[in-house]
């Protein structure tokens, strides 16, 4: 009779990416079922485009399973690097498309098949500077303190206090008065 093979003997045949998906898969799952629909918005908010956002957040956690990532803020981590994915393949969609636009003429365009973007505060937030809205939806969606979202897109405390001030100025016509965080 054959001897089933030790956990041991199967765990040092299995490829190491495996078994470093295996060992994040818990905080993956955690991740999921916690963190996913808040991050989702936030990336979302940032480029505009659901669809685009859940594709990048699932390739941000891909990176987590595939890589040996293990971020002490889960939730920071896959935000930051969602939006900076989703921004690359807008880039490339952008750069695609003006090349399309050299070759062929452009169809013309149906003013009844616009798509509405949301309320007064999504459209003001879309609109303020790319940091600025990276800063907002990390400190108010997400609700980090000011040193969590420093952290997260790797700048100082002071300059994330800056652009949360800029943007509350921005936006202050929509939410109604100044909010003192």
């Amino acid at each position: 009779m054959i001897a089933a093979p030790s956990v041991m003997t199967t765990c040092w045949a299995l490829p190491f990416h495996v078994l470093v998906a295996l060992s994040n898969a818990d905080a993956v799952r955690s991740f999921v079922e916690d963190e996913y629909g808040k991050v989702v918005g936030a990336v979302t908010m940032a480029v505009g485009s659901r669809d685009l956002a859940e594709d990048a957040v699932q390739d941000a956690l891909v990176k987590v399973l595939r890589d040996d990532h293990r971020p002490d803020r889960m939730a920071a981590w896959v935000t930051v690097v969602a939006i900076n994915e989703a921004r690359q393949v807008m880039r490339r969609r952008g750069a695609e498309t003006r090349a399309i636009q050299r070759t062929v003429p452009a169809p013309p365009t149906d003013p009844f098949h616009e798509v509405e973007l949301g309320g007064a505060l999504r459209e003001r937030v879309s609109a303020l500077p790319e940091r600025q809205r990276d800063v907002v939806l990390l400190h108010y969606f997400l609700d980090m303190s000011v040193v969590e979202t420093a952290e997260a897109l790797g700048i100082d405390a002071g300059t994330v206090k800056t652009h949360l001030h800029r943007a509350r100025g921005a936006l202050v016509e929509v939410i109604g008065e100044e909010d003192p965080r």
